[in-house]
C-alpha cells in the first residue's frame, strides 16, 4: 500500500494544485479516522468544551505542523524527486526518530535499535541497486 501511495501521490502532485491536494488529503484522512475516534473516545471527546479547550493547541499543532506542513512539503519534494528515492527517504523516518530521541531527549540507544537501523540502511541500499548489480 505504501508503494502505491507514494507512486500515485507523485503523479497527483504533478497534475494538481499542491495546497488543494494537501487540504483534500488531510480532510479525507480526518473523515476516514473519525469513526475510529468516536468508537474509542466517544462523542464526548469532540463535544466537551473542557476537553476541547484543553487540547485545542495540540489539535491545531497536529493538524497544521505535523500533518499539513509535512504533507505539503512531501508533495513539493515529490514534484522534483522520483517516487523510489522519495519512498526510501520517507522510510528513514524511524532512523530520524531514533537520532532525534537520542540527541534531543537523551533517550538510550540499544543494540536492537542499532541493528534495526543497519537493516534499514541495507534495505535502502539494495533498493537503489539496478538489477544484476551487487553492492
Amino acid at each position: 500500500i505504501w508503494a502505491l501511495y507514494v507512486n500515485y501521490y507523485g503523479i497527483a502532485v504533478r497534475r494538481s494544485e499542491l495546497l488543494t491536494l494537501t487540504t483534500v488529503q488531510i480532510t479525507v484522512a480526518a473523515l476516514l479516522t473519525l469513526p475510529a475516534a468516536l468508537a474509542t473516545e466517544g462523542a464526548g471527546a469532540l463535544t466537551d468544551p473542557a476537553l476541547l479547550n484543553y487540547s485545542k493547541w495540540d489539535i491545531l499543532y497536529t493538524a497544521v505542523a505535523s500533518s499539513g506542513i509535512a504533507f505539503f512539503l512531501q508533495g513539493w519534494a515529490q514534484r522534483h524527486v522520483a517516487a523510489t528515492p522519495t519512498a526510501i527517504i520517507l522510510s528513514m523516518e524511524s532512523i530520524f526518530a531514533l537520532a532525534a530521541g537520542w540527541l534531543i531527549l537523551d533517550e538510550p540507544v540499544t543494540l536492537l535499535m542499532l541493528t534495526g537501523c543497519a537493516l534499514l540502511f541495507a534495505a535502502m541500499t539494495i533498493a537503489q541497486l539496478e538489477p544484476g548489480k551487487t553492492p
